[in-house]
């Protein structure tokens, strides 16, 4: 083991070297999480994004049709309130 150490420099250097190594390991396993979490988060985003637009189309739908109902109804609302 002495050799060994020696080799490679004193027990010490390679605890340093190690516990350093193991920290950076934690760095990019929290790095490789958050990435994972903005990635969902931008799918998450772009499914929202496209029931959004769902949504608005529908909605400039039903105001189109609700006019062409409104329209010729208010006439035949106003035959029957005065009576005509």
């Amino acid at each position: 083991m002495a050799g060994i150490c020696s080799t490679f420099g004193d027990a010490a250097s390679i605890e340093r070297t190690v516990g350093i190594s193991r920290q950076v390991q934690e760095v990019t396993e929290i790095m490789n999480g958050s990435i994972n979490e903005l990635l969902a988060s931008q799918d998450d985003l772009q499914v929202l994004e496209d029931k959004t637009d769902a949504l608005a189309s529908q909605a400039q739908r039903f105001q189109r049709n609700a006019h062409r109902l409104v329209r010729p109804n208010v006439s035949v609302f106003l035959m029957w309130t005065l009576g005509f």
